[in-house]
């Protein structure tokens, strides 16, 4: 079983000359709830239509809790989407509607019943689960809406837009029901209110013209930023738009949590080539804490200076957890450090496969306790990819020194 609860890859959807998604590349990690932010037209809406097999890609590659695409026999139950602007039948009742939704999902009688009383019950709902939907606020509607896609407990759920038109008592109601569900599913959340991204998401992705151009963790992304600042910043206000702000802040944070705690810290490196250490580097006072790196581009730099067994390389390749974790070990023995940070990975635009995409990162980070390895999947082209890693690296160091704990995509 895949780290992801969802990964798309290459996506391409076009409306005559117009490409909706361009190569749009994401993956989920299992139980995040992940917020997808982007300017209206960006793609977000497209996305989850195609993920959901409502609208057929041109090209690209989708993989559904490991299962490949969307398939009615195989998912049902599993899968669940919220349309932006999804209509119910006036007439119906949420108990009616839903106990008819759960039956098609093949829940049994019983089970469908206890699960439309559990989810009318969960949005505080349950005193109008026999009133026609006609009789309902709007908000009372979105309620039903979002409360719809819990049925079952399916594994996967794509909500666009939930919290919209909600006055500010029923949206905090919604937020608190969808962040009870946190580690339970995974979620992905299309939302343009970004206080909602932020009270709600542990992980954040930005599209731009059918692209993901940035996902992270939402500290590693914000380090104690709005996100609102973050997501201006990356579109290019006051600055050159779709470029990714230099990681200064991360490492600052990093070197000062370092030198607060008395700790040492390490890095090895192979797709970054020494972005990691630049980094670091670059801050005043950084080597008091920072001992130094290995840019292990070569295979052979990986066995011969950091120990990798070249049985690991020859059996799992060295953009692999097992690489990655022999590299962050090695060179924390290798510099004496109390922590070390690796990252192998393909920052493209060539030498992606179907099995290790471009964008595709392994971290290793070892501590005192051992070492534990990360998976990620960044959006965007080589220097994007390349200075998405730095940053997720950096956090993990800062989250490892005792700083602010990183929501993990840990497998």
């Amino acid at each position: 079983m895949t780290g992801f609860a969802l990964e798309t890859r290459n996506l391409v959807k076009r409306y005559g000359r117009r490409r909706v998604l361009d190569g749009f590349t994401l993956a989920v990690p299992r139980g995040a709830v992940l917020g997808l932010v982007g300017a209206n037209g960006a793609g977000k809406t497209t996305w989850m239509m195609t993920v959901a097999g409502l609208l057929r890609p041109a090209s690209g590659t989708i993989d559904m809790l490991g299962c490949g695409p969307f398939d009615a026999a195989v998912h049902a139950g599993r899968f669940a989407l919220l349309p932006q602007d999804s209509e119910l039948p006036l007439e119906a009742t949420p108990m009616g509607l839903f106990y008819r939704f759960g039956r098609l999902q093949g829940l049994s009688s019983e089970t469908a019943r206890r699960s439309a009383c559990d989810v009318l019950k969960a949005v505080n709902l349950a005193d109008r689960a026999k009133s026609s939907i006609r009789s309902l606020s709007h908000g009372m509607r979105t309620r039903v809406r979002v409360a719809q896609c819990f049925l079952g407990n399916p594994e996967l759920v794509l909500l666009d837009e939930p919290l919209n038109g909600l006055d500010p008592l029923e949206a905090d109601r919604l937020r608190r029901f969808l962040r009870a569900r946190a580690g339970k599913q995974t979620i992905v959340i299309s939302s343009h209110n970004l206080h909602d991204v932020e009270q709600l998401c542990t992980h954040v992705a930005f599209v731009e013209n059918g692209r993901v151009v940035r996902m992270d963790t939402l500290n590693a992304l914000t380090h104690g930023r709005s996100l609102e600042s973050v997501f201006l910043e990356q579109a290019g206000v006051g600055g050159s738009a779709g470029r990714l702000a230099p990681p200064c802040d991360s490492a600052e944070r990093l070197v000062a949590k370092l030198k607060e705690r008395g700790l040492t810290c390490a890095t090895a490196e192979s797709c970054t080539g020494g972005g990691v250490g630049s980094a670091i580097t670059a801050v005043p006072g950084s080597s008091a804490v920072f001992l130094g790196g290995v840019i292990s581009y070569a295979n052979e730099v990986k066995r011969d200076v950091l120990g990798v067994p070249q049985d690991v390389l020859d059996t799992h390749g060295a953009v692999s957890s097992e690489c990655a974790e022999r590299m962050a070990a090695g060179v924390r023995n290798l510099l004496k450090a109390d922590l070390a940070v690796s990252l192998t990975g393909i920052a493209g635009p060539d030498g992606g496969s179907a099995e290790k995409p471009v964008g595709l990162v392994w971290f290793g980070l070892a501590t005192k306790d051992g070492v534990h390895t990360e998976k990620m999947i960044f959006g965007g082209d080589r220097a994007s990819v390349r200075a998405q890693a730095v940053t997720h690296a950096l956090g993990l160091l800062h989250s490892a020194a005792g700083g602010s704990p990183t929501p993990s995509s840990k497998l």
